[in-house]
């Protein structure tokens, strides 16, 4: 039997969590808007991040606030997806972050081994303490009804790269009502959501920074009451340190998806009328039908270049 003995003494690599087939880590981001006082409102961001160990590639699936799921089982009550956070903490405190959870894990059939949930005053100050966003806006676009603090403003945005600071960031992935170039849709915008994440994981990658696990553990104390992320150590992070500097050195690939009408050639999700006449999304099979959508997610898996936007 032949040894080396420093190897039983080397410290062993750090590793993140990953899927019980050891293939994936999967990070559950959500944004949120806190209102007056301590209530949380809808969730109005619902990414899953999703880092595939045998292509190296790294997936980013958003789910549209319209996509209807049950909230319960007893009753088979549906609602918009956005809603479920708010409607079991409303019902017992604690309880939100859980419920939310196993909604996308029976939506996506991924298991989610990490969560963040943001409130969007951490989300301008995060983005401010990294000196801004790269952006490369893909289409010029006006809203006229982006929610101010006292009413509805305009905001603007125009074609090509640009530095956003938090504070704008958080405009162009809220905007909604646009009627120029498809941009006033829920499906732009969580396309334009993946866009800032990515951008700001960007970032992360070239600032010094956030190369030291002590120093990024001061960031998240800094923001802890507008901040929540799931049970982790110092190794979760050195281990996502080393990930996101492997992923950008040896140039990994990203690719965006989102859960719409158009997924799948336009035959897993279809626009549903509701018996409130609330405007809804959900699976072609059936509300609560998600097997098809299960091998969707299977397949961008595994050929993530052959089943994105631009393939």
């Amino acid at each position: 039997l032949n040894f080396n003995p420093v190897e039983l003494i080397q410290e062993k690599k750090p590793e993140l969590k990953k899927d019980s087939q050891g293939q994936h880590t999967n990070v559950l981001i959500v944004g949120v808007d806190s209102r007056t006082g301590n209530d949380i409102s809808n969730t109005d961001t619902i990414i899953i991040a999703s880092y595939n160990y045998e292509t190296e590639n790294l997936n980013m699936i958003s789910i549209p606030r319209d996509f209807h799921v049950e909230v319960d089982p007893n009753t088979k009550w549906y609602r918009r997806i956005n809603a479920v956070y708010s409607i079991a903490e409303n019902n017992t405190k604690g309880t939100g972050f859980n419920a939310l959870q196993k909604s996308v894990e029976d939506v996506t059939g991924l298991e989610i081994q990490y969560y963040v949930l943001v409130d969007f005053k951490a989300f301008v100050e995060i983005i401010d303490k990294v000196g801004g966003v790269n952006i490369n806006v893909e289409n010029s676009f006006t809203d006229y009804r982006y929610p101010g603090p006292s009413g509805n403003i305009t905001v603007q945005f125009k074609a090509g790269p640009q530095v956003m600071d938090g504070k704008t960031a958080l405009i162009y992935s809220r905007s909604r009502h646009s009627l120029m170039n498809g941009e006033g849709s829920d499906y732009a915008r969580a396309k334009r959501q993946q866009k800032v994440v990515l951008a700001l994981k960007d970032k992360f990658a070239e600032d010094d920074t956030f190369k030291d696990p002590q120093k990024v553990m001061g960031v998240i104390s800094s923001l802890v009451n507008n901040i929540k992320i799931s049970e982790f150590t110092i190794t979760d992070i050195r281990a996502g340190i080393n990930l996101l500097q492997d992923f950008t050195e040896n140039d990994g690939k990203t690719y965006s998806f989102v859960l719409d009408p158009y997924s799948g050639g336009r035959e897993l999700i279809e626009v549903k009328s509701m018996p409130s006449g609330a405007f809804a999304i959900g699976p072609k099979a059936g509300l609560g039908e998600y097997k098809e959508i299960h091998k969707y997610i299977k397949l961008i898996e595994k050929y993530p270049a052959l089943y994105s936007e631009k393939a």
